[in-house]
């Protein structure tokens, strides 16, 4: 119930739905007649600020700063070549555990196109880092929105081993349904062994949180960047898509906040 109380409210506390209704509860208090006094104070600030709410966050400069303040918290594992040894954080590592990052399920499409973007990111990166270290073990997690749909961590177990990988170095966490049942259970199932956590650059900062609080022994691996460098012109722009780029910034924050 909390689980999808918490989906509820998330959506809704997005900058392009509040700012909207924020507008429109604006505009109602403003035109109701019989308490007139009281609507004109509670519908002037509704009504600025719905309009200050799709402006700032509307706005193509001030999305791409907000995610690239995420994105940054944590650096990239550089490029690995054939041969090289791991970075010293990264060797002793005896598990690469992927998060789960949604799919987008179609019977008659292969495992990998299955996958959605930041999960073909984020299993791509844990591939990687599984090859350099060949005695680690891939942890894939997730569970299935729908009773009769596949879990999240069997789509990346078959997509994993579509692509060459070993079956039997594959854990697969099937229950957790967000990223404290995910790190909660990787506690549970590992103990205090290193491991490297893969997800994407946004919710990286989140994951490793959650990981120092439930003392699980991390490596912070972000992949799927997003955000791009920052130019002055595009605080001249705005677009839908600077909206969806500010609903990863609130639902970072948000999920920080119900963590």
């Amino acid at each position: 119930m909390f689980f999808h109380l918490k989906k509820i409210l998330g959506f809704w506390a997005m900058p392009l739905p509040l700012g909207f209704v924020a507008v429109v509860l604006g505009v109602m208090l403003l035109r109701q007649k019989r308490f007139r006094v009281l609507g004109r104070r509670a519908g002037w600030p509704c009504l600025i600020c719905g309009c200050l709410l799709l402006l700032i966050f509307g706005n193509v400069g001030v999305a791409n700063y907000l995610l690239f303040q995420l994105e940054e918290r944590h650096a990239p594992i550089p490029e690995l070549a054939q041969g090289m040894p791991p970075p010293d954080n990264l060797a002793p590592c005896q598990y690469v555990v992927v998060l789960g990052g949604g799919t987008l399920y179609h019977e008659g499409r292969s495992s990998l196109t299955r996958l959605s973007w930041h999960s073909l990111a984020r299993l791509a990166e844990g591939l990687r880092l599984a090859h350099v270290l060949p005695s680690a073990q891939l942890v894939v997690s997730g569970y299935s929105a729908e009773d009769l749909l596949p879990t999240m961590a069997s789509e990346y177990e078959r997509a994993a081993i579509s692509l060459g990988f070993a079956s039997g170095r594959i854990v697969r966490f099937d229950t957790p349904k967000d990223t404290r049942e995910e790190i909660t259970e990787l506690r549970a199932r590992i103990g205090d062994a290193p491991v490297a956590v893969v997800t994407s650059a946004f919710h990286m900062e989140r994951a490793m949180v959650l990981c120092r609080e439930l003392r699980v022994n991390a490596v912070a691996c972000p992949t799927a960047f997003s955000s791009r460098t920052q130019k002055n012109a595009d605080f001249l722009k705005w677009s839908l898509g600077a909206y969806a780029t500010s609903a990863v910034w609130f639902h970072e924050w948000l999920g920080r906040l119900f963590a």
